[in-house]
């Protein structure tokens, strides 16, 4: 019996002082005698800043509100550990359902975004409402001209709730947004233990897991299962980004923003679905409303236009309209829209990010006339 009871001790023994040479090879890790990173992060309001009250109601609060809270429930050396080896600065663009943006709160991110990694921030984490989580993301990869990380993330349930993924999301953000290998892949999406790039990224429902990279595949995992301490073991990268990007960008957030801080007009761009039967006064109303661009969700799998459409568009581009073709099944078809002049094409590109693209490329090339602008319009297409 004493021997058994000295064999228990022992290895009590062993265990304690293995767990506590574990977290001090974490922090040796994170440290390294090198300064805490510093990282800037842009909120937004959202899911992930959403919190489900005891009485079943449910408010919304500010991320470092957030962090607080799950330092307090995951009391774990780990866990403290990981926040503090990092040095948070915070700064709320807005607090509304990502559902509600607009195109100046778009470029108000972007330019936040730019504005710290122009400073001292080694990184920047946006939290955002899942619902236009992609189109931020797209906004980000295009305007912000840095190799610095720029990271988004999000939350299907909300902060507090039962199986609130949001939590871990941002820590796995932290992991990505403070690991080497992460500087110059342009601006990406972390979400289900998933690095997404920002230009490919689409949802594809309301629950965890839900941000897919249609069929070209994800960048990176995290480590699955219990918290990586380890950042070298936490964050593997598998390919990057071939389009241009970021620092590599035509497009600039520095080009759109004004010197007292507002941001330049962007085109009316408006995008015009392709079906049986569709009308061309259709066209015509939505021409005399202003708009100057179009991008079309055509038909599957060139992004044809129906041949009731297609005599008015044809005519408004040889006038001088940019007009994009996608496809409405972009998120699954694997070939690009290749389309002949007048018309752009849209490449894999779904119609709302298309749209995108296209308000930007049309600033960008306002000076441009014709077959030139068309043909930098669509060099943009085919490069970013």
């Amino acid at each position: 019996m004493q021997h058994r009871k000295a064999r228990k001790i022992a290895l009590m023994l062993g265990m304690a002082v293995g767990f506590f040479n574990f977290v001090s090879i974490f922090s040796e890790v994170m440290s390294a005698d090198a300064p805490k990173p510093k990282i800037m992060f842009i909120t937004t309001g959202g899911t992930i800043a959403h919190r489900e009250n005891p009485d079943g109601s449910n408010s919304r609060i500010e991320l470092p509100e957030v962090i607080t809270n799950i330092r307090a429930r995951y009391p774990q050396p780990d866990v403290v550990a990981f926040f503090e080896s990092i040095k948070p600065s915070f700064k709320e663009v807005t607090l509304v359902g990502s559902s509600s943006l607009r195109l100046q709160d778009f470029l108000h991110i972007a330019w936040e975004t730019q504005k710290a990694l122009d400073q001292d921030f080694d990184a920047a984490i946006v939290t955002h409402g899942t619902t236009t989580s992609e189109d931020t993301c797209y906004f980000l990869n295009l305007l912000v001209n840095s190799k610095k990380p720029i990271v988004l993330t999000n939350s299907q349930r909300q902060h507090l709730s039962v199986g609130n993924e949001g939590d871990r999301n941002l820590m796995d953000a932290i992991m990505v947004a403070t690991h080497r290998d992460s500087n110059g892949k342009g601006a990406l999406l972390v979400e289900g233990a998933k690095i997404v790039a920002c230009r490919e990224v689409l949802k594809n429902s309301d629950r965890p897991g839900a941000f897919l990279a249609q069929n070209l595949g994800v960048l990176g995992w995290l480590a699955g299962g219990t918290f990586a301490l380890d950042q070298r073991e936490a964050v593997r990268y598998y390919r990057e980004p071939a389009r241009k990007h970021t620092f590599k960008s035509e497009l600039s957030i520095k080009d759109i923003v004004n010197p007292d801080g507002t941001f330049k007009p962007l085109p009316r761009v408006e995008v015009l679905p392709s079906y049986y039967d569709a009308k061309p006064d259709v066209v015509d109303a939505l021409v005399n409303l202003g708009v100057q661009g179009f991008v079309i969700h055509g038909l599957a799998p060139s992004g044809s236009i129906f041949r009731d459409q297609a005599p008015r568009l044809t005519e408004l581009a040889k006038q001088g309209m940019p007009i994009v073709q996608t496809t409405r099944n972009a998120a699954s078809y694997d070939a690009p829209v290749r389309a002949r002049p007048p018309f752009i094409g849209g490449d894999d590109l779904p119609s709302h990010k298309a749209r995108i693209l296209l308000q930007l490329a049309m600033k960008k090339t306002e000076q441009l006339k014709g077959s030139a602008r068309r043909e930098q319009i669509q060099q943009l297409f085919d490069t970013h």
